[in-house]
């Protein structure tokens, strides 16, 4: 078997525990790193690269509105596009009848104003990452204006890191891209942990209507700490930009991504993300 062969069977391992002691017995009996040149399932010196989530379908809370008996959506405020392969929109109680707590639904854009609305909701407190909605059934809606909720966190996608997946000194990076309209309220979009929804990263912003990229970087200090931080580009901050938490790592956590408005005419869309870790014991 090649070298690249055994460094991706490795990298396929689920648990980290099992996978590092394939890794070190590898190398200890062969003097090689089974990693070395391999791009794909390893980073660096053989350090075990896990992908966790990968999406780009877009997900968001879109402005107050209307969606008619029918299903069909009219909203107060335009998107910057038309989102004709389909957004995950979240409506709140009421919008859809029915629907007394409010959620996820698919809508298929037919202008930055106008779609339709397809059943069924999603649930995200069992875990969300986007994914292409079906457009078989479309929605009952209350066929009266609703407002959207605004100064409450609101749960857009939620995904879980693996019990003992970062090990004691390894660490985990998001790549987001999200946009919201350029006007003066604000607007915050941010990724926590837990039940209790630990802060890992928050952004409050105003006047930027699409930002790219946004690299978040969290690293373990142990099996029970994390800090996290913005590590994309230097900023130089008048207060500590850190996020330092006290975290289980050797258990399950789900991480779950917030957005909040302060203005119902406004929207804010996740346009697509991704979470990777990179294991390091040593």
């Amino acid at each position: 078997m090649k070298k690249t062969e055994i460094a991706q069977s490795i990298a396929a391992v689920s648990d980290r525990t099992v996978q590092r002691a394939l890794y070190n017995l590898f190398e200890a009996i062969t003097g090689d790193d089974p990693a070395d040149g391999v791009k794909e399932g390893v980073f660096g010196s053989g350090l075990p690269f896990q992908s966790l989530v990968q999406t780009g379908i877009p997900v968001g809370l879109p402005s107050s509105g209307i969606i008619t008996a029918s299903g069909q959506l009219t909203l107060d405020t335009a998107f910057p596009t038309t989102y004709a392969g389909g957004i995950w929109l979240r409506f709140p109680p009421g919008a859809v009848s029915g629907d007394t707590t409010g959620g996820l639904y698919w809508c298929v854009m037919t202008s930055p104003t106008q779609g339709t609305v397809y059943a069924p909701r999603v649930d995200t407190s069992q875990g969300f990452v986007p994914y292409l909605g079906n457009i078989n059934t479309s929605v009952n809606g209350s066929n009266s204006s609703y407002a959207q909720t605004t100064n409450v966190d609101i749960v857009i996608a939620r995904f879980t890191l693996p019990a003992n997946s970062m090990g004691p000194y390894g660490r985990m990076r998001f790549n987001t891209a999200f946009g919201s309209p350029s006007n003066t309220n604000q607007k915050v979009f941010g990724w926590a942990v837990g039940s209790s929804l630990l802060s890992l990263w928050s952004q409050t912003f105003t006047s930027a209507t699409f930002s790219g990229g946004f690299p978040l970087e969290i690293r373990a200090r142990g099996t029970n700490r994390l800090i996290s931080s913005n590590w994309g580009h230097v900023v130089f901050h008048s207060s500590n930009p850190l996020s330092y938490q006290i975290i289980d790592l050797t258990i399950p956590q789900d991480i779950i991504a917030i957005a909040r408005l302060t203005a119902a005419t406004d929207y804010f869309v996740l346009e697509g993300f991704g979470a990777e870790v990179l294991y390091a014991d040593r």
